[in-house]
């Protein structure tokens, strides 16, 4: 019976995760106390289970399971540094099959020779190999942590564009919701000319945080001044959850509402996010209810149309920043990389497939236009009719594959203005 509990709940583990699942945390429980079950179970008669447990194969997995856990994770973040976009499901599975070889020649030539003594066999000699192997760790985790990574060892161009994925806003913590309300607006969170009255509200989920150089000189070259808020993965909505944010993203929305209710002076409201959550299934009414694409989609336009038509009806002037077009990789290690290894990294979106992915939110933006004073399009600012550059100049456009850089935030504010966008 403990055998058959302990089992169903490793596999209930299995079937039940999703990537919005918080973990750890409590979900560990699951298949913590299914392998407890199983090891209870390990001392009871044998049944058929057992027996089919206990093959050859399985109990040699076993055996290298240690080592497996070890080596699994850095074989897969070095191969998804070094292939990229290729690194699918194919190469996963080849790096899988890497991770139990390589797991295998440590317990046969590492862990075995060790416990039975034919290598450090003296209680002396394994103390001080193992404290020789962590001061050799320590060492070289000073070292590369002391010298940013080791940066030398490539060429000074491969370091600038490497460099640029530190492009990017300041941390700007006092001004990322945390869950609590907000007392006071801090001079941190402040854009814009100093001194000037307070008309602007910029909020929404990373991209707003990302976004903030732009709008503080845009604020600035009207002489107009503003705040900005955000919450990491949270677009801006009415009554939607993120799944596994313990409620942070529904408690942010609330909370912006109840800053305009308070700031009468924040009449204009800009709105930026990624505004992928939808179609990533992330968004739901309910924590813990997962919705499939289309119901997701679905909540997300009530919820977006529910925020907009309340904000104009409580007679704020509401601007939309439109979805980025992203980089087909991370924009500064790929053009690193490519520097390195002379060649060049094609990095453009397909103008195309942006508007593909992103349909449901145009489409939503048009039903509710009459609640939306202005648009602004990234994708005007770097696309033409076939692809969007991932570089504005000889700089990337984004810190990452889809987050904006600051240095080019004047080709933003230019962009801005031409569609007409004034504060």
């Amino acid at each position: 019976g403990a055998l058959v509990a302990g089992l169903s709940c490793i596999v209930l583990a299995l079937v039940v995760h999703r990537s919005t699942t918080p973990f750890p945390g409590t979900f560990a429980l699951l298949p913590v106390a299914g392998g407890a079950l199983m090891m209870l179970a390990a001392g009871a008669a044998p049944t058929r289970l057992s027996r089919l447990l206990a093959n050859g194969p399985l109990v040699y997995v076993g055996r290298i399971s240690y080592p497996l856990y070890l080596v699994h994770w850095p074989v897969h973040v070095f191969s998804r540094q070094t292939f990229g976009n290729d690194y699918g499901t194919p190469l996963r599975w080849l790096m899988l099959c890497a991770s139990i070889a390589l797991a295998a020649a440590i317990y046969h030539f590492v862990e075995r020779p060790v416990r039975r003594q034919r290598i450090l066999a003296s209680p002396r000699t394994l103390l001080v190999a193992y404290a020789a192997g962590v001061a050799g760790v320590a060492a070289t985790f000073a070292l590369v942590v002391g010298t940013g990574g080791l940066p030398d060892r490539f060429p000074a161009e491969v370091q600038r564009l490497a460099d640029y994925r530190n492009d990017k806003s300041p941390p700007l913590t006092e001004c990322e919701f945390q869950g609590k309300p907000l007392d006071s607006i801090t001079v941190g969170c402040r854009l814009g000319t100093p001194g000037a009255p307070l008309t602007w509200l910029v909020y929404g989920d990373s991209h707003a945080w990302a976004a903030h150089g732009v709008f503080d000189a845009w604020l600035r070259q009207a002489g107009k001044a503003g705040v900005i808020f955000y919450r990491n993965s949270c677009p801006p909505n009415l009554g939607l959850h993120i799944l596994g944010d313990r409620g942070r993203c529904l408690a942010f929305n609330n909370e912006m509402l109840s800053l305009l209710e308070r700031e009468k002076g924040l009449q204009n409201v800009f709105l930026v996010s990624t505004w992928r959550q939808a179609v990533e299934r992330r968004l739901s009414p309910r924590q813990g209810l997962e919705l499939d694409r289309e119901k997701s989609i679905a909540a997300f336009d009530h919820a977006f149309g529910e925020l907009v038509r309340r904000l104009s009806e409580d007679h704020r002037i509401v601007h939309v920043w439109e979805p980025v077009p992203g980089a087909r990789d991370n924009v500064p290690l790929a053009l690193a990389r490519a520097k390195l290894e002379g060649r060049t990294a094609d990095l453009s979106t397909p103008r195309a497939t942006y508007e593909r992915e992103y349909e449901f939110f145009f489409a939503t933006l048009q039903r509710y236009r009459q609640y939306i004073h202005a648009r602004f399009s990234p994708a005007a600012a770097l696309c033409d009719s076939v692809s969007c550059a991932a570089t504005v100049g000889d700089v990337p456009a984004y810190i990452d594959n889809s987050h904006i850089s600051r240095s080019p935030a004047p080709f933003w504010v230019d962009a801005m203005v031409r569609e007409g966008l004034v504060p």
